[in-house]
């Protein structure tokens, strides 16, 4: 049997006063069905602690196959010159900062790279771009991006770019998807394509402009691995790092 992949996956973080949380100290948060999806495509979901040791940030890369950037709470803005809208919900600096300097440095060491939700935000802030902080005061739509519904139920339809890498994953150009969000990709970051669009406008998939796997959507296919289409989002993204480290 082929060596399965190692993906790191991003964590979030829960204050010692919320109520999810036992510890007075904070806890550290992976929702499950994240990991329940990469070990269906073959790979070994190990979760990532924040820090802010570049060193140990590097060893962390060294020793993964590839990285997953799951969905969470809204980042600190002041990375993309803002400050905090009045809608703004949780922001945690300690993972925004974590995970820009992961973004950034395995686009440099060219490491497999898949975000989901916030993570999909934070490739693009790490690469230069910006986000509308809250899509009802932004932006002009009448779409509901954060739906009320179980996370699992298909709210609106997204349009895939035909002959970009997500076209490619999904095989289709048209699906329907969840949606829980209220920010959004707004400046596109250096070396990103717009590969996926919702009717309204809002992007709702990045990927890189050239042959390194780095791929993100704004909709959340871990709740939705019963579908073909959301379960090849995994099974692609464990190929290339299977790829990458044979």
């Amino acid at each position: 049997m082929p060596r399965r992949p190692l993906i790191g996956c991003t964590v979030n973080i829960l204050e010692g006063h919320e109520p999810k949380c036992p510890s007075p100290a904070g806890c550290y948060y992976l929702n499950t069905r994240y990991v329940r999806a990469v070990e269906a495509a073959g790979g070994v979901p190990v979760a990532l602690i924040t820090t802010d040791d570049t060193d140990a940030i590097d060893r962390i890369l060294s020793s993964i196959d590839g990285l997953m950037l799951t969905g969470g709470r809204d980042m600190d803005p002041s990375h993309f010159g803002e400050e905090p809208h009045p809608k703004a919900e949780a922001i945690s600096k300690e993972r925004t900062r974590f995970e820009l300097e992961l973004v950034r440095r395995a686009r440099r060491v060219r490491l497999p790279t898949f975000g989901i939700c916030l993570g999909m935000q934070t490739i693009n802030v790490a690469l230069g771009g910006s986000l509308y902080q809250d899509i009802p005061s932004q932006y002009q739509t009448e779409l509901d991006h954060r739906q009320d519904s179980p996370r699992g139920k298909l709210v609106h339809t997204v349009n895939v770019s035909g002959g970009s890498r997500l076209h490619g994953l999904l095989g289709c150009e048209q699906l329907h998807v969840n949606s829980i969000h209220h920010q959004a990709v707004r400046r596109i970051g250096d070396g990103l394509k717009v590969c996926a669009l919702s009717p309204d406008g809002i992007v709702e998939g990045l990927e890189s402009g050239d042959d390194q796997f780095l791929v993100s959507v704004q909709w959340h296919p871990e709740e939705l691995v019963d579908v073909e289409e959301q379960r090849s989002l995994f099974r692609g993204f464990v190929e290339a790092c299977r790829r990458r480290e044979a």
